[in-house]
């Protein structure tokens, strides 16, 4: 990453992935590169400008990673069709302003698009006076993912516990009379988009242990999402409690 990044003055980052971002960041920070950060969920996305002139870089506005599958991939979250080409135009702005030395760029400030309610929402930002000082780079998968790696192990015995399905057997079985109770994991938001006719609840995976004590003992319970991530997360939660 060191020699790839050398060669140019400023980094884009349009990566989908943590790992990803803490590397680019990292090696923008020892290089001494500005960095032009944007990220993309749902209907929102962020942008900032990274390491310019004595600003913020990533880590002082993530210092660590959240728990894997805590944030939902685009894929299981999904994204708004036009809502890149926003994001990546006003960082390419960001990158022109910044090549050029000219105007107010992002450094020090998080700009945020909600293309729902269409608004603007601005937070500060300032390098934060207890970080280590970046002077190298690490291993990146396990920094973002350790404790998925602690965990292993529990959900390996967890998951004995339930099994997959997929579309075209719980369709099948359906139509062969089969009456499972129908947990939908995903967000409300995405439920009003579109949803299943026959769900009996819609809960958030993060929400199992509230929802556990109302579920039915006596039927089958087919947990559901758009990938598959989450409802494997629901699993792994219910048959722990």
């Amino acid at each position: 990453a060191l020699e790839l990044i050398a060669g140019y003055d400023v980094v884009v980052d349009g990566s989908d992935n943590f790992p990803t971002r803490y590397l680019v960041n990292d090696a923008c920070v020892i290089l001494g590169k500005a960095l032009i950060y944007g990220a993309v969920q749902k209907f929102e996305g962020q942008i900032s400008v990274f390491n310019y002139r004595g600003g913020p870089n990533y880590r002082d506005l993530f210092p660590n990673p959240p728990p894997p599958g805590a944030v939902p991939s685009c894929a299981e979250g999904g994204v708004l069709g036009v809502l890149p080409g926003v994001i990546g135009t006003m960082q390419a702005t960001e990158a022109i302003k910044v090549l050029l030395g000219k105007g107010d760029t992002l450094s020090g400030r998080l700009l945020i698009y909600d293309a729902m309610r269409m608004r603007f929402h601005e937070v500060k930002l300032a390098p934060r006076p207890d970080a280590a000082k970046v002077t190298s780079l690490i291993d990146y998968e396990g920094f973002c993912g350790q404790k998925a790696a602690e965990g292993a192990g529990a959900k390996r015995k967890a998951a004995e516990r339930f099994s997959r399905v997929s579309v075209g057997e719980a369709s099948r079985r359906l139509a062969e009379g089969w009456a499972p109770y129908v947990l939908d994991v995903r967000s409300k938001a995405e439920a009003a988009i579109v949803s299943l006719p026959f769900v009996d609840a819609l809960r958030p995976h993060r929400q199992m242990a509230h929802i556990a004590p109302t579920l039915p003992r006596d039927r089958d319970l087919l947990v559901h999402c758009k990938a598959g991530v989450r409802s494997e997360a629901a699993c792994e939660a219910l048959v722990e409690l």
